[in-house]
């Protein structure tokens, strides 16, 4: 199929997915076929199968439940219906490791099992010159279950400095002493009077629990634990042959979410008080020294940072932790051997493990390698399709390029994210507005998703028993409730409109997944636990000077492919991938003193710094030296990473500068505006034609201005709306490229391309123009109303005509009404026109527009549509359709819920082209 008849009409291969919640095997194989087949319809390319946690249904006596949890027969015979309907329907289903997260198995239902996820306990106690009798069991260790003794150990505090929270200690004093671990006792006798602490260091399953399976959360850090998790899948879920042919056959995802993994569950799973407690895992201490070369268990002390391992948007590693010692270079860098261990142990026990397993089932992993002190840049490369997320990147689109830079050296063809995922807006959250999915979808793109899954859509149970049975309300069972966003399914209104907008998506993700990506400079940045916590939500001064960047590691530095080739006269990072142009060496945001700092590298780096620039690849050092050392090695090899970076800044074209003048860089770059513009681009390049996704992130202010964009050949507009192809002729050609004029509304987003297309709509003459404001409105709305059962929805018609365009809520009698507004009215024509914009100014949610019968795509940001092509002399019938969410529905039993605009608020404008 051509180009244009495959960007028009995107197969199900650029689809974006749903996420759907199920309630364990508590379903009928005809509503499965029936949501599936919904959402195919819909415009959706795939589903996330999520057992959610087993909801029963009233007619299931108690003693049946568990015939209907992850794996039964029951179970299965739910997948063989979606698996075989899915099929037929070429509608990809992926899912989940296990049921519901952290990843846990019913293979392991014991939570002292040594496969369930471990956390380390300190106990303390202050002594002088002798210590003789039982060790300290602290408070956060349950007494009541199995503990093991990992290590003891005795330190002399620092009367010089005070860095530690709690204390402080000279390391040259360190000691690690012999314990007997049957009576728990030490004696140990100090060479003087001072001050002395004896630590003793506990491990303990850390009891946390799987909701929907009650099955202790799996040791991420253990390869017989995720052994266990794919035995369960082998003798459960594929034990079946047709059904294994069937998981086979439909080549879906295994997916992970983000690693909500606790090494202690002291006060709860979220936002519990902070403990002093790390993760662990029985050979920690072996893996460690194997790894990194020397014993950690003297300096074990240095890894408690309070509350680091519990899942809360408190955790920092800048912090200090509860005891340090008196060098904070060492402190920070044992700190840093162990994360780096930590990521090793999940890369090859855990995520490669599954990658394999899944592989051997023709399924691909996506996974989201974040939420522990880990390097998920490493941990990506085991993952097919790497995810990022609404939630913990906050839709920011610097958090999202902090794995942009993994996904492109890496060669992952599809960059994931979980859309909308955000706390309350139950049957609130719209598709459009400053907040809404179209937003924050963008956000992501502009960093280099090109694949979004919806989060979410519930199964529609027909019938609840207990403990859920109380808000088993209309319009149904939301297994999310008011936690976290919306409703995507066909119980709302919006559901309604879902095409249009599954085919916008549909040709975004197809676009950006065309060829190869060019990216103007890869940015080094080292770091362990790199979600969002020191990233500017702003745009940054290199966004607003035109260019393009990605966020790389040392490990990518080690890919076969981190070097320096020739590419159209300029030394390029990486020629087969994003051809980096430059590398720039930026500084980090300490989250403690909100200081910047110098970059973390080691002499490996350094020397690959130095082997890049001798290649002739520009490096922009931006700050003074002010470097960190990675490892304990490195912070014991400090002057030689110095007398390496004096070397680096030798060559020509090394440039140290400052941070204010990154947006004066001399690269070049691939895409140009006005200084300090609000434009974001992406760039995509096959052999043929380049690719440029532009997108105005300002949420309130216009862009208009002059845009140069390079590449050969006729430049076009390609309207992600409608799917038309239009030739560009008023714009400046270059050899290299074309530079134009360009309006985009607030968050609106356009796409270019330079090459060799076929047009499928010729571009407007454009003329004086005549102004029409279209007031009068005959508005007659479907409205969604509870009926007698929490599923059941009736329909009721309201009418009335408008002289003015006010919100649904403001209208008498329409307070509290959603569901589908058809609003109608007549215009005149007196001549042929050639152009003809409608703005319907704003709506809420989502609006079509018909004229004289037929359909036109309208942009559901800038809210314009040409309509020329549909008009005639004389009268003319314009309608606008308007779909929304069924939250001021719902305000009428929750009074929380405060009523917003609905319906078409304008004002609505036509403007006119003559054709003569």
């Amino acid at each position: 199929m051509h180009f244009e008849k495959r960007f028009k009409n995107p197969d199900q291969t650029y689809r974006p997915k749903m996420r759907w919640w199920l309630p364990g095997a508590f379903m009928e194989k005809d509503e499965i076929k029936r949501e599936i087949i919904s959402l195919v319809e819909a415009g959706y390319g795939g589903a996330e199968v999520l057992y959610f946690m087993p909801i029963p249904s009233a007619d299931i006596a108690p003693e049946q439940y568990g015939d209907y949890y992850f794996g039964s027969e029951k179970w299965n015979d739910c997948m063989r219906a979606a698996l075989e309907t899915a099929i037929e329907y070429n509608f990809k289903l992926d899912f989940t490791v296990g049921p519901l997260w952290p990843i846990a198995t019913p293979a392991l239902m014991d939570k002292d099992d040594e496969r369930a996820a471990h956390g380390l306990h300190v106990g303390c106690l202050d002594f002088t010159r002798l210590f003789q009798g039982k060790l300290l069991i602290p408070d956060t260790i349950d007494r009541e279950r199995k503990r093991k003794l990992v290590a003891v150990s005795v330190a002399k505090k620092s009367l010089d400095k005070q860095l530690g929270l709690v204390a402080t200690y000279q390391l040259d004093s360190i000691q690690v002493l012999p314990f007997s671990e049957e009576d728990e006792t030490v004696e140990w006798t100090a060479l003087d009077d001072d001050e002395w602490t004896l630590f003793a260091f506990w491990a303990q399953t850390s009891a946390q629990l799987n909701d929907a399976a009650q099955a202790p959360v799996i040791d991420h850090l253990s390869e017989e634990a995720t052994k266990a998790v794919i035995d369960y899948w082998e003798n459960s879920l594929l034990s079946d042959p047709y059904i294994r042919e069937l998981y086979e056959k439909n080549g879906g995802d295994l997916f992970c979410d983000s690693l909500e993994v606790n090494a202690t569950m002291l006060g709860g799973m979220y936002d519990a008080e902070p403990a002093p407690v790390i993760l662990w895992t029985p050979d920690l201490l072996i893996e460690f020294k194997k790894r990194r070369g020397y014993d950690l268990a003297p300096y074990l002390p240095a890894l408690f940072i309070r509350g680091l391992f519990q899942t809360t948007d408190n955790r920092n590693l800048d912090r200090f932790s509860e005891y340090e010692f008196e060098q904070p270079l060492i402190n920070r860098s044992i700190r840093h051997d162990y994360y780096e261990t930590l990521t090793d142990l999940i890369n090859e026990k855990h995520i490669s493990v599954l990658q394999s397993w899944a592989h051997s089932h023709n399924m691909k992993l996506r996974y989201q390698t974040y939420g522990l002190p880990t390097d998920m840049t490493s941990s990506l490369m085991s993952v097919d399709v790497p995810e990022a997320e609404s939630l913990g990147f906050k839709d920011n689109t610097e958090s999202v390029r902090l794995l942009s830079g993994a996904v492109h050296m890496g060669r992952k063809p599809i960059y994931s994210y979980e859309l909308g995922a955000v706390q309350g807006k139950a049957y609130e959250q719209q598709w459009t507005g400053a907040d809404g999915l179209l937003w924050k979808m963008h956000q992501a793109l502009a960093g280099g998703v090109n694949q979004v899954v919806l989060h979410g859509m519930s199964y529609n149970s027909s019938s609840v028993t207990g403990p859920v049975e109380p808000i088993f309300n209309w319009p149904g069972l939301s297994l999310m409730g008011t936690a976290y966003s919306n409703e995507w399914g066909n119980r709302q209104p919006i559901f309604e409109h879902s095409r249009m907008m599954t085919d916008y998506i549909s040709r975004l993700q197809f676009i950006l997944r065309q060829g190869r990506p060019r990216v103007d400079l890869a940015i080094y940045r080292h770091e362990y636990d790199g979600v969002n916590y020191s990233m500017e939500v702003e745009c940054s001064s290199l966004q607003q000077a035109g260019y393009t960047y990605d966020y790389i590691s040392p490990v990518l530095l080690q890919l076969d492919n981190a070097t320096v080739e020739i590419v159209d006269g300029e030394p390029v990072l990486d020629s087969k991938g994003a051809a980096y142009k430059a590398l720039v060496v930026s500084q980090l945001m300490n989250r403690e003193t909100k200081q910047l700092e110098g970059p973390k590298v080691n002499v490996e780096v350094m020397k690959k710094f130095i082997h890049l620039a001798s290649e002739g690849l520009p490096i922009i050092w931006v700050g003074d030296q002010m470097l960190q050392p990675i490892s304990y090695e490195d912070a014991n090899h400090f002057e030689t990473i110095n007398s390496l970076y004096k070397e680096l800044t030798s060559f020509s074209n090394v440039f140290v500068i400052n941070k204010a003048e990154l947006g004066e860089l001399t690269i070049s770059k691939g895409f140009d505006t006005i200084k300090n513009n609000q434009v974001a681009s992406v760039r995509r390049q096959t052999d043929s034609t380049d690719l440029y996704f532009l997108y105005n992130q300002s949420t309130d202010e216009k862009f208009a201005g002059t845009i140069t964009v390079k590449g050969k050949g006729q430049p076009y507009l390609l309207d992600l709306w409608s799917g038309d192809i239009t030739a560009l002729q008023n714009n400046s050609l270059a050899s290299t490229g074309f530079t134009f004029n360009l309006e985009m509304e607030p968050g609106e987003t356009k796409l270019i391309a330079l090459g060799k297309l076929k047009e499928t709509r010729k571009e407007a003459d454009y003329r004086e123009t005549t102004e029409m404001f279209l007031n009068k409105w005959h508005l007659a709305i479907n409205s969604w109303e509870a009926g007698e059962t929490p599923t059941s929805t009736v329909i009721n018609k309201y009418e009335c005509q408008l002289d003015d365009l006010i919100p649904w809520k403001e209208i008498n009698g329409l307070e509290k009404v959603a569901g589908i507004g058809l609003y109608e009215t007549r215009v005149l024509i007196p001549h042929n026109v050639s152009r003809a914009i409608l703005d319907i100014g704003c709506a809420s949610d989502t609006a079509k527009v018909i004229v004289n019968g037929e359909h036109l795509q309208l942009n559901q940001v800038s809210w314009k549509v040409d309509i020329a092509p549909y008009l005639f002399k004389g009268e003319n019938i314009i309608q606008v359709e308007v779909a929304t969410t069924l939250h001021n529905a719902l305000s009428l039993y929750d009074h929380s819920k405060v009523p917003v605009n609905y319906g078409m608020m304008g004002p609505v404008k036509l403007k006119l082209t003559n054709s003569e």
